[in-house]
């Protein structure tokens, strides 16, 4: 049995995925969350409640040229079969797999997939680094 411990840091300020992905790595020497286990997400989840945003960047995202969803520490998290399953995604998600590559967590623990570059409709999430300690 092997157990991690991680050490999380929520940041608001405005920027897109692969920016948030960037300034976990550059500025903290971690990742955007991946939360692999059960007790992990319920954790995270329970974080996010405590703060403004109701939206979150995590280390979610598809791998180009399949349907296999892996977290950026390299675990696959769900293969998509042209359906949400049972699994974390909002209602109707994930949507718009060639353009929607990118995760984010809602407030209510569901994920919704989402473009990793560029501007968004309205307000656009936090994120969450981990980093293990």
């Amino acid at each position: 049995l092997v157990t991690v411990c991680s050490k999380y840091s929520f940041h608001e300020e405005i920027i897109d995925w692969e920016r948030a992905r960037e300034r976990c790595g550059n500025q903290e020497n971690s990742s955007l969350v991946s939360m692999e286990t059960e007790r992990e997400w319920h954790f995270v989840m329970n974080l996010t409640k405590k703060r403004k945003k109701e939206r979150w960047f995590i280390g979610l995202k598809i791998v180009d040229g399949s349907h296999a969803w892996c977290w950026l520490s390299g675990s696959i998290a769900y293969v998509n079969e042209n359906s949400s399953g049972t699994w974390r995604w909002n209602k109707g998600e994930p949507n718009n797999l060639e353009t929607e590559k990118c995760v984010e967590m809602l407030q209510n623990g569901k994920y919704n997939n989402m473009m990793c570059r560029g501007e968004y409709y309205d307000e656009n999430p936090g994120y969450i680094c981990e980093k293990q300690v």
